[in-house]
């Protein structure tokens, strides 16, 4: 049985048909709740109803539910020492269960358990729920019988009443009767329930004196229990149990929405938090079991385009498809069974601006940009292998480019170069519940930046700060920074080289602590914040949104700065070395 009850609790496939045979019982238990406020006494009441019902000849099982920390997670599992004396009865089952954070008092494992004992040759089970409020009543949805355990001086009981537990009371026990103001109790509540709408059908929860310490009072209880089963009826246990079984299946339904939301809700409480996304939409695609289309990025990426470019976003300068390939997109797709086009972005944005050794300097006024967005229900290894053997059948040589500036979490990451087309190309992908999303983005480049990117010419950089509002870094003590890029304009970034000491590993996370409370005191605040698989960061910012990302680089950290705004602020940015 108490292998049985682990298949069960644990939601395993091979404890169903288990479940299945004891539901086709047809002489089943009575399963009596016993429910109450904490300290009321439920687990010392229920050990003497199981005196009480073995003095009597039936064999009960106990399922004693106790709270779960929200904290670490787990539970003490103690109730059952109050029922110890039963230990070597053959006859008595107890197992204790966790609440798991149920906010209605019952974890939803709880109800298969209980399916389990109660076909399972048991005449009674009892279902002891953790100490509840005044609204927890799920125990009434899975038992046939409520027991709610009150004690005196619990507040009057027009006051107690008002509380739902109290409407879903069966029968009511007043226990640890010894105290004063137990006579005073049961007046009031036998009151109270005269001020509820009732008629001579209604059935009225009988109250009992208990005091369960010593074992009085469990017979009257039981008397009253069985009284409420004959009220019932066939017709009413059939009723109740129907109930009961649609409430499991309820139960299960947001178990598993839950766990689905925990598996692959990450990424999408990240776009949420970055407002990529709205919750509801994101609560929509949890429940239809697919992953938000990325055309939601596809619009982000157009409004921060849009936003960046200031009044030259227009239409002309930003162009957005959802649903199909950018217009005059210079590279084509392979042929990938199932692929989704999920929308593409097309821009004319400022160029970078690169000095290169000797001081030759590419600057381009305008480039063109591509982002589309797919996905296939194929294993990422395989997409992104179809991938790059399309792209180096047309021509395009693997090669590393900078970062773009969102970067998904856990990506795969290709860089190519076209030497002939002037056009860098980045693919990254993720898998994504059973697909792999895509993204791809080009670039156009100048040919001094080609023939960098080649080999051919050495690395560029900035050998002064230009025009755009970025904030002000200082590397840890050490460190060295070395300007690789920079671009100005409304959509502003800096690129540079962070080098460590040598007894330092670069760690890009690391970093990234180091420079958030830099970025909060320059007005940045965080909106949301990656790890993996180097460091992102991104802000508001006074003037519109900015990133920070950083990523691992041979035994340096690349590190790039993005400033979106709409307006045409003047200022410098530039890394700068904290050496005492």
């Amino acid at each position: 049985m108490a292998r049985a009850i682990t298949l069960a609790e644990s939601g395993q496939d091979s404890a169903r048909p288990l479940l299945r045979a004891a539901r086709e019982r047809g002489n089943r238990a009575v399963v009596l709740g016993v429910t109450g406020s904490p300290g009321s006494g439920k687990s010392t009441l229920t050990d003497a109803l199981i005196a009480a019902l073995r003095a009597r000849g039936q064999r009960v099982a106990v399922l004693a539910v106790d709270p779960s920390s929200p904290y670490s997670g787990g539970a003490i599992l103690g109730d059952r020492i109050r029922m110890l004396r039963h230990h070597g009865d053959p006859g008595v089952f107890v197992r204790s269960l966790a609440s798991r954070g149920a906010l209605g008092g019952l974890s939803p494992r709880t109800l298969p358990v209980l399916a389990l004992l109660e076909g399972s040759g048991f005449d009674w089970v009892i279902l002891e729920t953790v100490g509840v409020g005044q609204s927890e009543v799920d125990v009434a949805a899975v038992c046939d019988h409520t027991l709610l355990v009150l004690t005196p001086a619990g507040g009057d009981g027009v006051q107690a009443f008002k509380a739902g537990i109290m409407e879903i009371a069966d029968v009511i026990a007043v226990n640890k009767a010894d105290l004063p103001g137990a006579d005073r109790t049961v007046r009031e509540l036998l009151a109270a329930q005269g001020l509820a709408p009732h008629d001579a059908s209604t059935w009225l929860a009988p109250v009992r004196r208990t005091v369960a310490a010593q074992g009085e009072g469990a017979d009257a209880v039981l008397e009253a229990v069985l009284a409420h089963r004959a009220w019932l009826g066939e017709e009413g246990l059939h009723a109740r149990r129907a109930a009961r079984a649609e409430f499991e299946v309820r139960t299960l339904v947001q178990e598993r929405v839950l766990k689905r939301a925990r598996e692959v809700g990450g990424d999408l409480y990240a776009r949420v938090a970055r407002g990529e996304l709205d919750a509801d939409a994101a609560a929509d695609a949890l429940l239809s079991g697919q992953a938000p289309p990325m055309s939601e990025q596809v619009t982000l990426e157009a409004e921060f385009l849009r936003r960046a470019l200031g009044q030259q976003g227009g239409a002309e300068h930003v162009s957005v498809t959802p649903g199909a390939l950018p217009p005059d997109l210079p590279v084509t797709l392979p042929d990938l069974p199932g692929m989704r086009m999920l929308g593409g972005v097309r821009s004319v944005e400022p160029g970078w601006t690169f000095v290169y050794p000797g001081g030759t300097q590419s600057a381009a006024p305008l480039r063109l940009r591509w982002r589309v967005f797919v996905d296939v229900p194929t294993p990422q290894p395989e997409v992104m292998d179809a991938l790059v053997r399309q792209f180096a059948e047309q021509g395009w040589q693997e090669t590393h480019s900078f970062p773009s500036v969102f970067v998904e979490a856990n990506p795969s990451l290709w860089e190519g170069l076209h030497p002939e087309l002037l056009r860098t190309l980045v693919v990254q992908s993720r898998q994504q519940e059973g697909a792999t999303q895509v993204n791809l983005t080009l670039t156009d480049a100048e040919p001094e930046y080609v023939e960098h990117l080649r080999g051919e010419r050495g690395r560029p950089h900035l050998s002064d700060s230009f025009e755009a509002p970025l904030p002000t870094l200082t590397l840890p003590n050490g460190w060295r920074g070395e300007m690789v890029s920079g671009q100005g304009g409304a959509l502003r970034s800096v690129k540079a080289a962070l080098l460590p000491p040598p007894d330092v590993a670069p760690d890009p996370a690391t970093l990234l602590a180091h420079f958030l409370p830099q970025l909060e005191r320059q007005g940045w605040r965080l909106l949301h914040r990656e790890d993996t698989p180097g460091a992102l960061s991104v802000h508001r910012t006074p003037l519109g949104v900015g990133t920070l990302t950083l990523r691992l680089e041979d035994q340096n950290v690349s590190a790039l700065i993005v400033h979106a705004t709409a307006e045409q602020g003047r200022g410098s940015s530039r890394f700068t070395v904290g050496i005492p």
